[in-house]
């Protein structure tokens, strides 16, 4: 039934979580136990990976996490979920997880709420990474300008 109905709907990830409940054939209850499952499933996976992320975990884990779901939801007399709706309901359910994990990450490094630390994130995610911070070159408009008039001069050079 889920399988039948979830195809009639495309499922994405800011699909209406009304739609999706519906489409599923969840009643207010059974939608309640399904976001408990899959954010324990979450949690766990947050606690195993250094940077949650839904995108990062093997595809054979996620299959294995899906039929581990489908199973609990049986016994519940739920009606089962396919990968589109779960993938959906993982990602939200990592979402507020990676947050945490991004300001934890921006508080390590002393920086301010507003300043993105993906460049950082990803320098750490690395074996080994150790990461040392540069500020842009923008920020230093005699290096930037250095930089433009040597440009300048290997393009007459080649003329």
């Amino acid at each position: 039934m889920a399988d039948r109905n979830s195809k009639e709907l495309e499922i994405k990830t800011r699909t209406r979580v009304a739609d999706v409940q519906q489409a599923t054939g969840f009643n207010d209850l059974g939608w309640r136990t399904f976001n408990r499952l899959t954010r324990m499933q979450a949690e766990a996976i947050a606690a195993q990976e250094g940077s949650p992320s839904w995108t990062i975990v093997a595809y054979h884990e996620k299959i294995r996490l899906l039929l581990e779901l489908n199973e609990k939801l049986e016994q519940e007399g739920l009606p089962q979920v396919n990968e589109k709706v779960y993938s959906r309901r993982m990602a939200q359910a990592l979402a507020p997880m990676i947050r945490q994990s991004k300001q934890g990450k921006r508080k390590r490094l002393g920086l301010p709420e507003g300043q993105a630390s993906t460049d950082v994130t990803e320098a750490e995610s690395l074996p080994g990474a150790g990461c040392t911070r540069l500020p842009p070159i923008r920020d230093h408009p005699d290096l930037a300008q250095h930089l433009h008039t040597n440009n300048d001069q290997d393009l007459s050079e080649d003329a």
